[in-house]
């Protein structure tokens, strides 16, 4: 179930970043399971039914139903989230290496936060237009949160900020790029069985 709680934190990372960020880094999470359990398992859940009841007007069998409406999100959030713990630990990283001050899990812990308002954003994607323009906002808005958290979390100086900024851009690019390949096999994959 979602807890009031999220909408808090989503609402604050909206509205107030600066005021949210040093909330969040204060908040105890022992490990990414917990951090997970905590914040995306609902996402889990939500987000197969949600683009279930949108693949309902195109359905032409129970099989191609259940593959794109239930375990193409599904896999897609899963491989998400297992790139954005890569991306995570090269935060974390990188922030060592530069001096910041990072604390154990603040590098997964701030890019699972700078993420979070595009995760539950594709709640929207199966909505014509809106949805997928509400999608890729969020998405760019990501990378906001991660630099705004980055530097108050870190407390880096703007030299600092930088050299992080285009060495986790970077790692992101990468990532990005093996996720699109992933995706472009998965589609094959959908339209085979369709």
């Amino acid at each position: 179930m979602l807890k009031l709680h999220h909408l808090h934190r989503l609402e604050g990372l909206f509205t107030n970043p600066n005021k949210e960020w040093p909330v969040i880094d204060r908040e105890y999470l022992d490990s990414v399971v917990t951090l997970c359990k905590k914040y995306f398992i609902p996402l889990l859940i939500i987000l197969p039914f949600i683009f279930l009841l949108a693949q309902i007007p195109e359905y032409r069998s129970l099989k191609s139903f259940i593959i794109k409406g239930g375990i193409a999100p599904l896999m897609f959030v899963l491989v998400y989230l297992a790139a954005l713990f890569i991306v995570g630990i090269a935060v974390e990283e990188v922030a060592l290496a530069l001096g910041g001050d990072a604390r154990e899990m603040s590098g997964p812990k701030l890019v699972y936060f700078s993420a979070l308002p595009f995760l539950y954003s594709l709640v929207f994607f199966p909505i014509p237009y809106l949805g997928k323009i509400v999608v890729i906002i969020t998405f760019f808005y990501q990378f906001f949160l991660l630099i705004k958290g980055g530097k108050i979390l870190y407390e880096f100086s703007d030299r600092h900020l930088t050299l992080w900024v285009i060495t986790i851009l970077a790692t992101f690019m990468i990532l990005a790029g093996i996720l699109l390949g992933a995706g472009f096999v998965l589609n094959f994959a959908i339209r085979a069985v369709s």
